[in-house]
């Protein structure tokens, strides 16, 4: 039997033996069909064709178990199965011994106003856009993508999106007030983000990441400020720091999230990247039953240094229907479009249309 389901059988059963206690345990499921198709230039890429596809996939798959021993101490575990396997041994797993699709195993310790956290848990980087779950989003910015430095696929390209920094391993030092709460992270760097081609150099870390978070709330959650700064370094004089500063505001049944991010690598010499994404993302309740959402973001990426096919600006637009057809019940029907264009500086301008089609359900098993 494979490997890989013998796993989630364990997994699962664990978790059973874990019901009998307090707490909660949710399964999140989200299914997709989605259809994806570029534009010419996109299809005869001389870098990396893009050819038109369309699959059914799980877009979310997660097992969160969150329970306390007391007032003060709580913890949590939630596994992400579609993450990618241990298997590829990355340098990132070799560090905190976990498998990536392990996204949250933490325990928090509260004291008055107060907390710390020990383990691996949410970075929170990326604004308003990171700090929401995919499972409920249609279209992605360049921030949190990259999408464009991933299709040109050079060897001088740096990606600077956030999607593979949500979660990392390390201390959290919270503390909570009447104006929100602040926090300071310290976790290990990402193997993605440094020189992972040897085993010595797998285990290799001399600086983590370091991060101070603000998430405000005023007027009942009518406004919610967030202020991230996100900061590690891939070596001497190479330093990756993501900014983030979002705004969200609910009125009545409206939400709208608005931000203003900055991802930069800044290598040795004159050679830096930077990419500015101004992100809004709109959901309105229309009924008990149905939700739309709207999604716009413009983002512009600067390669000093590098070659010119790699600055670039990009559109993003995204729609969402959701329907609930049982109102008291966490499942739901979707649909989805999304489209993106990149304009290169002197290339041809690429661009990706997305439909999708699909259910998600949240439910806890202990109630």
């Amino acid at each position: 039997m494979n490997n890989r389901i013998i796993k989630l059988i364990l997994l699962t059963g664990i978790f059973g033996a874990f019901s009998a206690q307090a707490g909660s345990l949710n399964l999140d499921l989200r299914f997709d069909y989605t259809g994806t198709a570029y534009n010419d230039a996109g299809n005869t890429s001389v870098l990396n064709p893009l050819p038109d596809n369309e699959r059914w996939y799980a877009q979310t798959a997660k097992l969160d178990f969150q329970n306390k021993m007391n007032e003060q101490l709580d913890y949590r575990v939630r596994l992400n199965f579609p993450s990618a396997a241990v298997a590829s041994g990355t340098s990132n797993q070799k560090r905190d011994n976990l498998n990536n699709f392990v996204e949250f195993l933490y325990a928090t310790h509260k004291m008055d106003n107060l907390s710390f956290t020990i383990g691996k848990f949410a970075s929170e980087i990326g604004g308003w856009e990171g700090n929401t779950a995919t499972a409920d989003q249609y279209a992605y910015s360049e921030a949190f993508d990259d999408n464009f430095t991933n299709l040109k696929t050079t060897s001088a390209a740096v990606a600077l999106g956030t999607r593979s920094l949500r979660y990392f391993s390390g201390g959290r030092l919270g503390l909570k007030t009447e104006y929100g709460d602040f926090s300071l992270h310290a976790a290990n760097n990402r193997s993605d983000l440094e020189d992972s081609s040897t085993p010595q150099a797998d285990l290799k870390q001399t600086q983590g990441w370091v991060a101070a978070v603000y998430k405000g709330s005023f007027a009942e959650k009518m406004f919610q400020p967030l202020f991230s700064y996100h900061k590690v370094s891939e070596g001497k004089d190479k330093d990756y720091t993501f900014t983030a500063v979002g705004l969200r505001t609910t009125i009545d049944a409206t939400t709208l999230d608005v931000d203003y991010l900055t991802n930069v690598w800044d290598g040795a010499g004159t050679d830096k990247d930077t990419l500015t994404s101004i992100v809004a993302a709109v959901s309105h309740k229309l009924s008990d039953k149905f939700t739309a959402r709207l999604k716009t973001a413009s983002s512009d990426k600067k390669d000093e240094g590098g070659p010119s096919e790699l600055k670039h600006k990009a559109m993003t637009y995204g729609l969402g229907l959701e329907y609930k057809p049982i109102v008291d019940q966490n499942f739901r029907y979707h649909l989805g479009y999304a489209m993106t264009e990149w304009k290169p500086e002197g290339g041809q301008k690429i661009s990706r249309t997305e439909m999708t089609f699909g259910v998600r359900m949240l439910h806890d098993f202990l109630k």
